[in-house]
């Protein structure tokens, strides 16, 4: 599997959107369209509706406390750029020790496949079979739908992801 590069995928969707063409035209032309980085052109990503109550990775997944454990999933960004996500494989089960950047499963769209990442190194205490029997549950709403819990190794990797006006401003720079 790969891991996406969103910058290359935005500088596409820049050149389309500034030469006027619709999503669906991108779309068609470029192999990982990323609608979110399009949506630049036309709403501003501070107004995007980024839950406050979380951290972000570079990679686009969010992590949220959950008592002493922690829930990781991905953004919206992320998903948007995916667009119709078509499968989630968590293959890490219950018991697993994970590290920080490692490998988690995979997630597939109609455009591509990629790995998931995890954010933050711990025991995976949980995995969520909802995205799993039924992925559109990503598509439709990413901040709700976790795809695994992790009890973590230290809190100081939770602590150095990005806050919500720190992820903002990284998709900012995504044009660049």
């Amino acid at each position: 599997m790969k891991r996406l590069d969103f910058q290359k995928i935005a500088m596409v969707s820049l050149i389309g959107c500034a030469m006027g063409l619709s999503s669906s035209v991108q779309a068609a032309k470029t192999p990982l369209h990323p609608p979110a980085v399009k949506a630049k052109c036309t709403k501003n990503i501070a107004s995007t509706n980024i839950p406050s109550d979380r951290r972000y990775s570079k990679d686009h997944e969010w992590v949220k406390q959950d008592g002493a454990n922690f829930q990781v999933g991905m953004t919206e960004f992320a998903q948007e750029q995916l667009t119709d996500v078509t499968l989630v494989d968590v293959y890490v089960s219950p018991g697993t020790q994970i590290a920080q950047a490692n490998s988690v499963g995979t997630i597939e769209s109609v455009k591509t496949a990629s790995d998931l990442y995890t954010p933050i190194s711990g025991m995976i205490v949980e995995v969520n079979s909802v995205p799993h029997d039924q992925p559109e549950a990503v598509n439709n709403a990413p901040y709700d739908t976790w795809l695994y819990k992790v009890h973590p190794s230290s809190s100081a990797e939770y602590d150095a992801l990005m806050d919500a006006a720190a992820y903002v401003a990284f998709l900012g720079t995504l044009d660049h």
